[in-house]
């Protein structure tokens, strides 16, 4: 009688892959938990924002870019899977000038709105004053289109459509990882907000 022999073939190269870099990341973020459930009684107050903040905001941005990185070289993932290869035609280029104009809209629909309903606190606001705080405001906001963007909608996303094989919980979870990184300067308001935020930009991506 013949027996069966069962023979394990090695992984699809060109498959993407889970990997471990994935779960440490997820542990990073659950650093900015407790921050961002904060309760205070007191009422709000305008505080200033340094630029020794703004400077740290740049260092946590690079480094979840930098671990996002290896994780998507470790996982047998491009930039080019990740972000979609250069178009020369002018077409496409417009499509993704009206979705930013969406997004924009539907952004300032939901600022609107939680302004007005107020759901859970009103959150302390960090405004710049001077030329420097502007200047690293816009530093930061140019750093978050890249680092953000690439570890959320990129390499979250992938990992996250791997481990639990569905996409639409994948586009949920990321959402909340891009949210609960933000615990730092936010309270519940504000985490609902760029929960949302996560999940519009990874519909459009």
């Amino acid at each position: 009688m013949s027996t069966a022999q069962t023979i394990f073939l090695p992984d699809d190269p060109t498959k993407p892959r889970w990997t471990w870099i994935a779960l440490l990341l997820l542990l990073y973020h659950l650093l900015f938990l407790l921050p961002t459930l904060r309760h205070s009684p007191d009422p709000p107050q305008e505080l200033k924002y340094p630029v020794l903040v703004r400077t740290f905001v740049l260092l946590i941005q690079w480094l979840g870019f930098y671990i996002a990185w290896r994780g998507i070289r470790a996982s047998r993932l491009t930039f080019a899977d990740l972000l979609g290869k250069q178009r020369s035609s002018n077409r496409p280029t417009w499509n993704d000038c009206k979705d930013g104009f969406a997004i924009i809209v539907l952004a300032i629909g939901v600022n609107l709105a939680l302004a007005h309903f107020q759901p859970f606190v009103r959150s302390t606001s960090l405004h710049s004053h001077t030329l420097l705080q502007y200047s690293m405001a816009l530093l930061v906001a140019i750093s978050a289109g890249i680092t953000e963007e690439v570890t959320y909608r990129g390499f979250f996303l992938s990992q996250l459509r791997i481990l639990t094989r569905n996409l639409r919980l994948a586009v949920f979870l990321q959402a909340a990882l891009f949210s609960l990184f933000h615990g730092f300067e936010q309270n519940l308001t504000l985490a609902l907000s760029r929960f949302f935020y996560g999940t519009l930009f990874a519909f459009f991506a």
